[in-house]
């Protein structure tokens, strides 16, 4: 075998427990097994993985608990996209019916037979790793503060702030008002004539905005 190995392991992974799945080289599962989402659970599907000898697992996703635990345990992680996972089921007759232990044998007996072609999953450098962590780090932040918290003062109505308008009317005010100050702006930046006439003998006073609008429309 390319890889030196002749058991193959996979991993269908789901948000509270996980299907796994051991294959010899000819494809007879050894092993099929469910683990909790959780440090011990992932611990046993490591421990039961190496003991059955297997070097490669498959999975349908390239990162997450699950992945970190099975790299942690120096074992090669191949993803398999969820896409090529749906075209591999046909091969077994699982068009359709979707079953988590049904997919696990899937990956595992297509990582048997092609996966020569499928590279393993390269752990990521440290600078990587640290702007995760920032991620995920913001992320619960942002969802900590969108959070309402019991017994402090939630902020007043915006639409308060404009006195003697209800809270529907504040939108359309300040739209108004930016587009004013946007307006006068716009008509800072524009030529100004000669005050004292033009090439026509026209006399011209102090230009306006209402003015430069009617030269520029």
């Amino acid at each position: 075998m390319e890889h030196g190995t002749t058991h193959f392991g996979s991993v269908d992974w789901a948000s509270e427990g996980h299907a796994a799945c051991i294959v010899d080289a000819e494809g007879t599962a050894l092993d099929e097994f469910e683990v909790a989402h959780s440090h011990a659970g992932l611990i046993e599907l490591c421990h039961r993985f190496r003991r059955a000898g297997v070097q490669r697992v498959a999975i349908e996703r390239p990162d997450g608990p699950v992945v970190d635990a099975l790299m942690a345990a120096d074992l090669e992680v191949v993803v398999v996209s969820t896409r090529a996972v749906k075209a591999l089921r046909t091969r077994y007759g699982l068009a359709g019916n979707k079953a988590d232990r049904s997919d696990a044998f899937v990956l595992a007996d297509c990582l048997r037979t092609d996966g020569h072609r499928w590279p393993s999953l390269q752990p990521d450098q440290s600078q990587t790793v640290a702007l995760r962590a920032a991620v995920r780090t913001r992320k619960d932040l942002v969802a900590t503060r969108g959070r309402p918290h019991h017994g402090t003062r939630q902020p007043r109505s915006r639409g308060r702030a404009f006195r003697g308008s209800s809270p529907d009317r504040a939108p359309s005010i300040r739209r108004r008002r930016y587009e004013g100050a946007a307006y006068r702006s716009l008509a800072t930046c524009l030529p100004q004539p000669f005050a004292g006439g033009d090439a026509s003998g026209a006399t011209t006073g102090p230009m306006t905005v209402s003015t430069r609008a009617q030269s520029f429309g």
